[in-house]
């Protein structure tokens, strides 16, 4: 989900070091900041609203719904 660098940054969760830094970083690099806020909202929109997910589901469905025929 997490591109690292791109929409966000993946760090050890157990680390609390590693998410420290991480978070210096971002209080940092305001381009940073910006840029990866960005691209998260971009990749909400494109992928991850309520109609995309509705979509994708329904999706599944007919699949299942068509495999189901072909199979039967």
């Amino acid at each position: 989900m997490i591109r690292d660098g791109v929409d966000g940054l993946l760090v050890d969760p157990d680390d609390p070091e590693d998410i420290a830094a991480a978070i210096l970083r971002l209080l940092g690099d305001r381009e940073l900041r910006l840029r990866m806020g960005r691209a998260g909202l971009e990749k909400t929109l494109s992928c991850f609203t309520w109609d995309k997910i509705t979509d994708h589901v329904e999706q599944i469905y007919l699949d299942l719904v068509t495999s189901k025929q072909s199979a039967g």
